[in-house]
């Protein structure tokens, strides 16, 4: 910015004759390189005092894993004759509380089986009560248990399809669901002509 500067002062003479520069060019710019000084020495500010805020989080966590595993050891000393509760004082457990590492995320894109376009179904899971509707023939369904997983798909004009799933922890399993329509022989409509009656 400085050199700039200097050579827009340096060279005003020339670069004002003919037009080169526009007679305000000079007080514009400067106007600019000083915005953008304001801008960048706060920029670097902020970058010299981000390590504080890293700093105060790891001691936070660092307090709150003290205090968990306190936790766990008066639970397990109290519970040192039931190994069923004693396991569930552990910071493994612990964890899972506060972030489920179980659960499974499936996704199924229903299609027409002979022209490949997607479709409007209903997306529902076997041994539950619950029913996803797709949007742009997708349909996502979160927090399943990581184990083989039936889901029933049935879409208006279309066979009603069965698919098993294989769902893992804290993985998102994707597959194509490929529809049958019920009819697949062309319909044609035959007219008789009528005599028209004077």
């Amino acid at each position: 910015m400085e050199c700039c500067k200097l050579y827009i002062s340096t060279n005003s003479a020339a670069l004002l004759a003919g037009d080169n520069m526009p007679a305000d060019f000079k007080d514009a710019f400067n106007a600019a390189a000083d915005a953008f000084n304001l801008k960048y020495a706060a920029f670097l500010a902020a970058e010299e005092t981000s390590w504080e805020g890293t700093d105060a989080k790891i001691a936070a966590n660092n307090d709150i894993y003290t205090q968990i595993i306190s936790i766990c050891e008066d639970g397990q000393a109290i519970f040192s004759d039931d190994d069923t509760v004693k396991k569930q004082f552990s910071f493994e457990r612990m964890s899972e509380l506060v972030s489920p590492m179980g659960s499974s995320t499936a996704i199924l894109t229903v299609v027409n089986k002979d022209t490949g376009t997607t479709l409007i179904a209903d997306v529902a899971v076997e041994g539950t009560d619950r029913t996803v509707g797709t949007v742009d023939g997708k349909a996502e369904i979160g927090q399943l248990a990581a184990k083989e997983t039936v889901f029933t798909i049935t879409a208006d004009g279309f066979k009603e399809a069965t698919v098993t799933m294989t769902l893992k922890k804290g993985v998102t399993s994707r597959m194509i669901v490929e529809m049958s329509p019920m009819f697949t022989d062309e319909v044609t409509v035959e007219s008789e002509d009528v005599d028209a009656v004077a």
